[in-house]
This record gives C-alpha cells, structure tokens and sequence, in this order.
C-alpha cells in the first residue's frame, strides 16, 4: 500500500512539474501534502512542506511530522524561538513540496504501532498557525457531537486565519 501511494504521489508530482514548464519560465505549481496510512496496528505518515500531522493519545497531543520550512530549519538551527517562529515573516516559505523539487519528491516517512483510541489530526499550516497547540489539542479531544475537525476549523475561521484551513480527523478505535 505505502509503495501504491508512494507512485501516486509521484505522478502527481510529474504532472505539476510538467504544467509549470508548459507554462514558462518561473510557473511553480505546488502543493504541501500529508498523508495518514493505517493498516492493522500500525501507521504510516508521509508528507513534504508545512501541513502537519499531529497524534493525540492518552490526552496528550504529539506533532508527528516537521514542517519542511525555512523557519523550521532556523527553529532547528537555534537562530530563532518558537515565539518568533509563529510569527516570522517567512513563515509560508517551503522548502519542499509535491511539483516544486527538480528531480523525484523526496517525502519524509515516520511509522509506529497504534493504540486504542489514537486520534490523528491532519491539517494545513492555516489551521496550526492559527491555534495554539493547546487549543489544537483541547479541540481535538473534545467530546462536542460536532466533529472535531468542524470544530477546528469554525476555531481558526473565527481567528480570521491568513491561510487556508484544512482539518481532517482520523479515529482509531
């Protein structure tokens, strides 16, 4: 299944590559991506660039991907603080994405075993530069009827969020 995907993703990779050069010199078309894979009791996440995938279990919310960011790399490097980070005014810059790598996509991977009651929530960098991690959390956890995804998102709507809002929320049971 990880390999199938893994094909897909590259296809669409090729196809973004080719529209940017059928429209000239300097056309980028490109895209974060993340991507949940559960099969039995195990899970795979892939991605490249700055959606995110995030694990709550046991009430306690994990990030479970990096951001393929120029402000990650300067997080990382200790140039600046998280504070700063949220913040940075090269914060919507990428340093990898489906269409925008000159050769294959590499895609970052991360695997571990589940457990009961695992909650993922993928999403964009508008939702998680929006909220807090606590309230990302919160949210995630909560036991509102509504969806903890509607919830999320109507969260950073109200915030007026400066990107786009995606939340997708995955159960394991």
């Amino acid at each position: 299944m990880l390999t199938q995907v893994r094909g897909r993703i590259a296809g669409a990779h090729e196809a973004l590559r080719a529209e940017a050069a059928r429209r000239g010199e300097g056309a980028i078309l490109a895209a974060a991506l993340v991507v949940l894979l559960v099969r039995g009791e195990h899970f795979a996440c892939l991605w490249a660039g700055d959606s995110r995938a995030y694990l709550l279990r046991d009430g306690a919310l994990t990030q479970v991907t990096s951001d393929h960011s120029l402000v990650q790399e300067m997080l990382d490097a200790g140039a600046i603080t998280p504070d700063e980070a949220r913040t940075h005014p090269s914060g919507n810059v990428i340093t990898r994405a489906v269409g925008a790598e000159p050769e294959a996509l590499d895609l970052e991977k991360i695997t571990d075993r589940l457990q009961g009651n695992d909650r993922f929530l993928l999403c964009s960098d508008g939702l998680c530069k929006t909220l807090e991690e606590s309230e990302l959390g919160a949210l995630l956890a909560s036991p509102d009827p509504a969806s903890p995804a509607e919830l999320l998102v109507a969260a950073a709507l109200a915030r007026e969020a400066g990107d786009n809002v995606t939340a997708v929320v995955v159960e394991v049971a």
